[in-house]
């Protein structure tokens, strides 16, 4: 594939979209409160329940309606008004973490969670669709690398005041000043104007139909294909190691709430940096190898955490893998909008990551069950190998290497 965007682009263009600085400005916010719920909602369930296998459940819950219910969502963005889409999977996420907060049983707060990842699977659905269209494809790998650099400096920022803020007052505080940020969000989304799709429907949707011809076009492209390949193989190792860092901290090292959250900050630190950097090596090297590269790295890692118990080595390590992992994050996302056409971006994208949240729905539940045998240690060790390796045996074993070869 040539560059994907072209030279002397930067993130300062984006600026000059009105819509787009309307919706940077409300996700901007929103995600100031998703990093305080970062470390919040994690330790509230961990501390109610005392049970590391529920940690993993909430995890997996977060996954699991990209498998189910995705593809219906990525069939309903191509079709409905999605400015109401989005307001309304905003809301419902907030709803959803009020619900946790006021629920009397752990299986409550699993049902609250699930109902609130239901709506922000709709609301990923949503805005990939059309963000797109809102900033242009030249300056897409832009969008998307600020929109990583903004989730990680929010939480980098967020998340290193949240142990202190947890410490000092719990984490029910800090999930309610998240509920706070989506509705601050909803009121920029409404003042944007979001490009709709061609057709506005308003009779039933086809759903079978939509989702064969979503599912037709990803097997038929076999570049599209191999991209979710090597997301599976990510979100089966690396994926389902994060519900296992917090066991690991208070169990192992035996630290609390405000070292889990430096840990969460240096994982996000890293996403930041990683960003920033790819934009401009995805201009050197063939972005295939560069995803395949940077997921060996990212595995290699995780393999001190076996044997090293010393706080601030680990902290740095977690901060290595993290930036080789954000620069494959980024890669993938650029590279599968460019390889699906807006008019079917929502029905191609709800199957494709509804492969790949499978696959980290059952790593977030899996090595949770097995760090209860194992112990954590093993379990992030182990996986950080596999996914080495795996990336390696792709890299060998892949069958179109002469025609990536081909393309610049």
């Amino acid at each position: 594939m040539v560059a994907m965007e072209k030279h002397g682009l930067s993130y300062f263009e984006l600026f000059r979209n009105r819509n787009y600085v309307l919706l940077f400005v409300g996700q901007l916010i929103s995600y100031g409160g998703d990093a305080l719920s970062r470390v919040a909602l994690p330790l509230y369930v961990y501390q109610s329940t005392g049970d590391i296998h529920a940690l993993g459940g909430v995890f997996a819950l977060q996954y699991l309606p990209w498998v189910f219910l995705g593809p219906i969502s990525g069939v309903i963005a191509d079709r409905k008004n999605r400015k109401v889409l989005l307001i309304g999977a905003v809301w419902t996420e907030a709803l959803g973490l009020i619900g946790a907060l006021y629920s009397r049983t752990s299986w409550q707060i699993l049902i609250c969670i699930f109902i609130g990842a239901v709506a922000q699977t709709l609301e990923i659905y949503v805005r990939q669709a059309f963000m797109p269209d809102v900033v242009g494809l030249e300056h897409y790998s832009r969008a998307v690398s600020l929109n990583i650099i903004t989730i990680q400096a929010t939480d980098v920022v967020g998340v290193a005041i949240a142990g202190w803020v947890v410490s000092m007052v719990g984490p029910r505080l800090a999930i309610l000043l998240d509920v706070l940020s989506f509705v601050i969000n909803s009121v920029f989304i409404l003042a944007a104007h979001i490009p709709q799709p061609k057709t506005i429907s308003t009779a039933k949707i086809q759903i079978w139909k939509d989702l064969a011809e979503g599912l037709s076009f990803l097997l038929r492209n076999s570049m599209l294909a191999f991209v979710v390949v090597i997301l599976l193989l990510r979100g089966l190792t690396m994926i389902g190691t994060f519900p296992l860092y917090v066991d690991f901290i208070e169990s192992v090292l035996h630290k609390g709430a405000f070292e889990f959250g430096l840990f969460t900050a240096v994982a996000s630190l890293g996403y930041v940096l990683s960003s920033i950097l790819t934009v401009h090596l995805e201009k050197i090297f063939h972005p295939i190898r560069f995803l395949l590269t940077s997921t060996a790295l990212s595995g290699i890692f995780l393999l001190p955490f076996l044997f090293i118990r010393e706080f601030w080595i680990l902290l740095g390590f977690r901060f290595l893998s993290s930036l080789c992992f954000g620069a494959g994050n980024l890669i993938a996302n650029v590279q599968i909008a460019h390889l699906v056409p807006s008019e079917l971006r929502g029905r191609v994208n709800s199957i494709l990551w509804a492969f790949v949240k499978l696959s980290q729905s059952l790593s977030s539940s899996g090595l949770s069950m097995l760090a209860g045998v194992w112990g954590a240690p093993m379990v992030i060790s182990t996986s950080g190998f596999i996914l080495f390796l795996g990336a390696c045996v792709l890299r060998v074993m892949n069958p179109q290497r002469r025609a990536i070869n081909k393309i610049a």
